[in-house]
């Protein structure tokens, strides 16, 4: 992933779009999230619809490219600048 990641969060700040990163937002070990072990299910399906409601409501074209996402067990959304700073890693997902 982080190979794929790397062009896609690039070509993300050079055109200003946000990202939402349901990744850092969901904890892989809560079975509750999840249906058929990929699936959201209806509470993981409330994380994600929480956090794109808050970038559609949030982000303006002016903010620059912006990682969206929230801690697990938690619903507040953290703004991360998307500069070039971030080095998508697997670990960020593991270490929840």
């Amino acid at each position: 992933m982080q190979t794929i990641y790397a062009p896609v969060f690039k070509l993300a700040a050079e055109k200003g779009i946000p990202i939402i990163d349901m990744a850092r937002s969901f904890d892989l070990n809560n079975p509750s999230l999840y249906v058929s072990q990929i699936e959201p299910s209806e509470l993981g399906s409330k994380i994600i619809a929480n956090t794109v409601a808050y970038c559609v409501n949030n982000h303006q074209v002016n903010d620059g490219s912006q990682f969206y996402y929230s801690l697990p067990g938690s619903t507040e959304i953290i703004r991360e600048a998307n500069d070039g700073s971030k080095v998508w890693n697997p670990s960020d997902v593991d270490n929840k």
